[in-house]
């Protein structure tokens, strides 16, 4: 059988899918799409590398997806050879992006199995209607039905092209008229700009250029906006977070919604609870190309990190510069620290994360999915968020989080408990591996008696 791997992110990829491929490549003939935004050359490599030795057909790199009009030429360019591959299986991280609806609508056979893993932080728990609905509560419910209604915005145009610009234009003015008539031409200047920009750029991006290229257009279903991963379009749907499958079930309601194993649990390399090693890592996000941060949140990363470095007795703290990031301000914070006192280097990112971990004695800083990536990785590495510092980008940061299994918290005053450094062995609880999900997935469509590994 053949299967189709297509991800949009990179390093996402390398930490999460690159796991799963020796696996995979026991049942499965495997080509990979990678989209090219900001790819590290290890992963490149590491495509090299597997297709030499036969553990995939082939992959190609996908144009950054922000030059729509480049992408649709590309993909107008290699839809006749996907079509001839005649795919059995599609793993993706979502079904929203145009690519990937234009990989399901125009590539891919009807019986093809399709299934979107998501590995990384949700942006439905980042979303302030979310958190309201289902913060405290068990978010096995259903969503209340006003929250429903505000966010079921389902943009699907019918009929010609024409028809469907006209669609998203007469839904722009009829917005910007209430925005108006309720504020004011004043105060509505800056939402309408943005407002407008939205609207250019979808009606370009979903209706416009996929219709002149590939003769297909790509609107949002209800929950695309929402989720960013899509709104019950495919077979089966993975989380690596049980928070995460719960709020995603009750929105979209879709009978099968699957919570995995991390893929990179099981790959750590320590030696029991014994470490001799005195550094701290600190991934670095939030921020993206900025130039410096302000000089509350540098204190913020100094309150935390000493108290890290106290508790631990750890001498020194490498910064993981995120990426993408090409902004300088992770030189700024470097200098705040070291000029007060703290042993505090600088790392690239070119090394999977998962490979690196356990040369730590813990994991720290901002909310980000490379504490959920690093707690899967290293099974004795304490991992430990910075609630204060994460609030400049996430109201609530610990909610969106999801379920936080196996990670500590340094509150947002400051205040801790002093278990959370602690090294001792994280077990998970038992979960089924995403090889074993799309197993039974493939095995549901095509036959019980399909063992593909």
């Amino acid at each position: 059988m053949r299967l189709l791997l297509a991800f949009g992110n990179p390093y996402l990829f390398r930490e999460t899918i690159a796991p799963l491929i020796p696996t995979l490549a026991q049942g499965f003939e495997i080509y990979i799409l990678l989209v090219d935004f900001h790819t590290p050359k290890s992963t490149i490599d590491q495509l090299k590398s597997w297709e030499s030795e036969g553990r995939i057909m082939g992959y190609e790199l996908v144009p950054n997806f922000t030059n729509s009009v480049k992408l649709f030429f590309f993909l107008k360019r290699m839809l006749p050879r996907l079509r001839s591959r005649h795919f059995d299986v599609l793993l993706t991280s979502d079904e929203v992006h145009t690519w990937t609806r234009c990989l399901s609508e125009c590539v891919l056979p009807d019986q093809c199995v399709r299934l979107c893993f998501q590995s990384a932080l949700s942006y439905l728990l980042r979303n302030a209607a979310i958190e309201q609905s289902f913060s405290g509560v068990d978010v096995s419910e259903c969503l209340p039905e006003g929250v429903k209604e505000k966010h079921k915005m389902s943009l699907v145009g019918r009929g010609s092209l024409v028809s469907r610009v006209s669609d998203q234009v007469h839904r722009f003015i009829r917005k910007a008229w209430r925005w108006v008539t309720v504020r004011g031409k004043k105060d509505s200047r800056p939402s309408l700009r943005r407002l407008a920009s939205l609207y250019t750029d979808y009606i370009v991006n979903r209706i416009v250029v996929p219709w002149l290229i590939v003769h297909k257009t790509f609107p949002l279903g209800p929950y695309d906006s929402m989720t960013h991963i899509g709104s019950g379009r495919s077979d089966a749907y993975i989380f690596c977070d049980e928070v995460e499958a719960k709020v995603y079930a009750a929105i979209v309601k879709t009978p099968h919604i699957h919570v995995a194993q991390h893929p990179a649990y099981g790959q750590c390399r320590c030696q029991g609870l014994q470490n001799s090693r005195s550094r701290i890592l600190a991934p670095l996000s939030g921020v993206s190309g900025a130039q410096e941060i302000s000089e509350r949140q540098l204190f913020l990363f100094y309150r935390d990190l000493r108290c890290v470095l106290v508790e631990t007795c750890a001498q020194a703290v490498h910064l993981r510069i995120h990426p993408r990031e090409k902004g300088s301000w992770h030189y700024q914070l470097k200098g705040y620290l070291r000029d007060r006192g703290i042993d505090v280097s600088l790392v690239d990112a070119e090394q999977p994360l998962r490979e690196i971990v356990c040369d730590y004695v813990g994991v720290v800083g901002a909310l980000s999915g490379a504490l959920r990536d690093a707690r899967a990785s290293c099974n004795y590495a304490f991992i430990v968020g910075f609630v204060a510092v994460s609030k400049a980008y996430y109201c609530n940061p610990k909610f969106v989080y999801g379920k936080s299994e196996g990670v500590g918290w340094i509150e947002e005053d400051g205040s801790y408990d002093a278990e959370i450094f602690c090294r001792y062995e994280y077990i998970p609880p038992s979960r089924k591996s995403v090889n074993d999900i799309l197993r039974d997935s493939v095995r549901e469509k095509f036959g019980k008696a399909f063992t593909p590994f």
